[in-house]
């Protein structure tokens, strides 16, 4: 997506000499874009903005496929929500925070839930208390992230065997096309994918087109962490979207609140300096600011070099 006006002035730039105006080429309908390939590579423009036709189409699908998600009626809770969630409490031998438990609900209420938070703040946690009872209440649950990395992380902290978005949506290796689709969706009735800031808009899109329309959607992630891989900012926009619901998980509870590396993470998102240790006996010293006014060398494979001030 990028506007016309900075678009050609990019292309004349780039392309032509000063004195030889670019004259855009003709654009695909919006109509006719909504028909075409997904690989088709015409432009789109739609209120001043040019898109590839193949983004166009995955951001309106995206939002129509969540639109008609979000319109559907809340879900009512079991009745004996509460003493499931007490019972995970006590076998888990702790107490979730009320925003903790205001996402478990939200999970069993609405079709799309995004929880988010910064490093400590108890996202394992809660994914393994949407996991456990979800599994109760008779639900099929499906857990993804965007790589193996994180699927394996995600299993060991749910104990239930996680994919990575490609295995879930049955990519074919020499099409890179996935199997699962509208025409053969996914058996959940519940999927819950960790480390969604690295979502990108198509991956997005295919997503939601093979997940049932009866069945939750929670994205779990941090958009101040690792972005898209692709373009779009989709946990993002979800985020700032006023008809999702969003848990924002804000208390620390990760090393009992005592991690400098944790509590400097959240003073630099809230623009402060980091405190950090200036001694290894100091509690909590988990990492230093070492200040330096050495000259260090850089070599390049080559064997060329450059001083460099620190």
């Amino acid at each position: 997506l990028l506007p016309r006006k900075i678009l050609l002035e990019s292309a004349q730039a780039l392309l032509a000499p000063p004195d030889t105006p670019l004259e855009p080429a003709p654009v695909l309908p919006l109509a006719e874009a909504l028909e075409s390939l997904q690989g088709a590579r015409r432009g789109v423009i739609e209120d001043d903005a040019v898109y590839l036709s193949r983004l166009h189409v995955a951001e309106v699908d995206l939002g129509r496929r969540l639109r008609q998600r979000l319109e559907q009626p809340p879900r009512v809770a079991p009745e004996q929500f509460d003493d499931d969630l007490g019972g995970f409490e006590k076998r888990a031998k702790i107490v979730l925070a009320p925003q903790q438990r205001e996402a478990v609900r939200a999970a069993f209420r609405d079709r799309v839930v995004v929880i988010t938070g910064g490093p400590g703040t108890g996202k394992t946690t809660l994914v393994r208390a949407i996991v456990a009872l979800a599994t109760r209440d008779g639900r099929r649950v499906g857990l993804a992230a965007p790589t193996g990395r994180a699927a394996k992380r995600l299993s060991e902290a749910a104990t239930l065997h996680a994919k990575t978005l490609h295995r879930l949506l049955e990519v074919e290796p020499t099409s890179g096309r996935f199997q699962r689709d509208e025409g053969n969706p996914l058996e959940l009735d519940l999927l819950l994918v960790d480390e969604a800031s690295m979502i990108d808009l198509p991956l997005a899109a295919s997503l939601t087109a093979a997940l049932p329309a009866q069945a939750t959607l929670i994205l779990v992630g941090d958009i101040d962490q690792l972005p898209s891989v692709g373009p779009g900012q989709v946990l993002g926009d979800l985020i700032a979207c006023p008809h999702v619901t969003v848990v924002r998980l804000s208390h620390i509870f990760r090393q009992g609140g005592g991690s400098r590396i944790v509590e400097g993470a959240h003073r630099i998102l809230r623009g402060l300096l980091p405190e950090s240790a200036t001694s290894l006996d100091e509690p909590g010293a988990d990492y230093f600011f070492i200040s330096t006014s050495a000259s260090i060398v850089v070599r390049a494979p080559s064997g060329s070099s450059r001083e460099m001030k620190k």
